[in-house]
């Protein structure tokens, strides 16, 4: 069969990322978009090559923060070939499910299938158990992340979040920051009700709702997320 595509791992600023060449460019936007399913990449960009062998636009594929070039490369291989080969994997459609009780444990399930990324936006944050977990996806190797409220419940009962990247805001109308939501893998979100404190769980009524597979709505959830975060890091400038 003729070879359509060829690869190359580069390096910039210390950090791997694959190179994609394609024999015929006009349907760089498919393939693109086919290989963003690939739960080993972060992201991907279209970009002129610097190439004399390869002219054109190429594809500039990034892996998540657990996978280097090696492994980004092969999967971009395998699944190329599948694709070249007439071979598409089934697309599994988003699911979501409410939980009214033993919701901890529903959060530390949810927790567990982190393979790259944990966002976490939460107003109050005192459950211990959650907090561990947290600690535990980051030594995984999973970049882990949290925006808290800004607040004396926190500041007196809160977790102690110091080995964990994190900001504490206020509410950007003079309000409560009263967001309550997780992301993982950009691929996974957890909202409702439900703060991540021990009241939450042992005396209030609450919910947790579990959006599986929904990527559009992680992507909404993360940028929002990205946002803030990028706000609170120009204000520190200030």
């Amino acid at each position: 069969m003729e070879q359509k595509y060829s690869t190359e791992i580069r390096k910039a600023f210390d950090k791997e990322y694959v190179k994609v060449f394609f024999l015929d460019n006009h349907d760089l936007n498919e393939y693109k978009t086919f290989l963003e399913k690939c739960k080993e990449v972060k992201n991907i960009n279209i970009t002129k090559s610097e190439s004399r062998a390869h002219g054109g636009d190429t594809l500039t594929v990034y892996p998540k923060p657990m996978f280097d070039g090696k492994v980004l490369e092969d999967i971009i291989n395998i699944a190329l070939a599948k694709y070249f080969s007439g071979i598409h994997e089934e697309v599994v459609s988003a699911a979501s499910e409410v939980h009214f009780n033993d919701i901890e444990s529903k959060i530390l399930s949810a927790l567990d299938s982190a393979k790259a990324s944990v966002d976490l936006c939460m107003a109050w944050f005192t459950n211990e158990k959650l907090r561990n977990k947290l600690l535990e996806k980051q030594a995984e190797g999973c970049e882990v992340r949290v925006i808290r409220y800004k607040d004396g419940v926190n500041h007196s009962k809160g977790v102690d979040l110091s080995d964990i990247n994190h900001i504490e805001i206020r509410g950007e109308r003079h309000g409560i920051m009263h967001r309550k939501f997780c992301v993982i893998d950009n691929q996974t979100v957890l909202d409702g009700s439900y703060n991540w404190t021990n009241n939450a769980e042992t005396k209030n009524d609450e919910e947790v709702i579990v959006h599986k597979n929904a990527l559009e709505l992680a992507s909404s959830y993360t940028r929002e997320f990205n946002r803030i975060w990028k706000l609170s890091e120009i204000e520190k400038l200030q």
